[in-house]
């Protein structure tokens, strides 16, 4: 009698053991984004014109999932177009100063929403699914606007910058990665984060490796962090740049937070982002 209610206690436990397991495994996702809802752009950025555009996930359905981005024509005398990914919420608040300091710089940006982002439609994003999301991206601009990955920038804020990797090694031809308070690995921050580090890596399907991406892409790439960044420690950017395998330039900013860097520092950011498309059309013209 004694030994079956030791047996029942003990199924009990690992019942609720694998049940917990299951729930992280299938839930991780949504510990992870945190989807902004439709938000009217700021008026700072009417200013320039955006044109709401569509991107079909799957062209040739006749109900395909669409993705709603934003694009920002510029009629500057620089070439380049800039792919924005944003982080895990998207909002315009994180936004509204990086776009104004890229497009005075005379560039074209295009703003991209992942699926159950803004009104973008599918299912809950992961990482397999922003990853294709970035690459649709990619495809409008060349088939939309004439615009070739070689002509082409993707920026990536803290998440995004892990998405950018991997497109950048998805497209190699990419003229440049701008990665800005971004992670080594999704692992890396569940162990700075102290309440996740009793996640186990065996269980971590969402890994978002940007260190492993940044090593295998020869891609020019500019990384920007703020040194007082509490949400990402600028000592990611660090291993970051030291791994990067192609050229690069690192440029960190004093007493600068995880979203505020374009505002705080002024000339300093955009003196950066000038020396690294100094560095991309000298390379282009090699």
């Amino acid at each position: 009698m004694l030994l079956r209610s030791l047996l029942l206690i003990l199924l009990g436990c690992g019942s609720v053991v694998l049940l917990f397991l299951a729930a992280i495994w299938l839930g991780q996702s949504r510990l992870i984004f945190r989807p902004a809802k439709d938000e009217p752009i700021p008026e700072s950025l009417l200013a320039y014109q955006p044109a709401e555009v569509w991107i079909a996930l799957q062209p040739q359905a006749v109900r395909s999932p669409r993705l709603q981005a934003w694009w920002f024509p510029n009629q500057g005398v620089t070439p380049w177009t800039v792919l924005y990914l944003h982080g895990i919420q998207g909002r315009w608040v994180d936004t509204e100063d990086r776009l104004l300091q890229l497009l005075s710089l005379g560039l074209s940006v295009l703003v991209l929403q992942y699926r159950g982002y803004g009104r973008s439609s599918g299912p809950f994003p992961n990482e397999q699914r922003v990853c294709a999301d970035a690459e649709a991206a990619v495809a409008y601009l060349a088939k939309e606007h004439a615009i070739p990955s070689d002509r082409l920038l993707v920026y990536g804020h803290s998440l995004g910058g892990a998405i950018a990797a991997e497109l950048a090694n998805r497209q190699p031809k990419l003229a440049g990665l701008i990665l800005e308070g971004s992670f080594s690995s999704m692992r890396a921050m569940t162990q700075y984060r102290q309440r996740f580090a009793w996640f186990p890596n065996w269980l971590l399907h969402q890994r978002f490796d940007t260190l492993a991406k940044v090593r295998q892409s020869s891609v020019p790439v500019l990384i920007l962090h703020g040194e007082a960044d509490t949400e990402v420690p600028a000592l990611m950017s660090e291993a970051l740049f030291l791994a990067a395998a192609g050229p690069k330039q690192l440029c960190r900013i004093p007493d600068g937070g995880h979203n505020d860097l374009p505002k705080l520092a002024g000339d300093r950011y955009r003196q950066a982002f000038q020396r690294f498309l100094d560095l991309v059309a000298a390379r282009s013209r090699a």
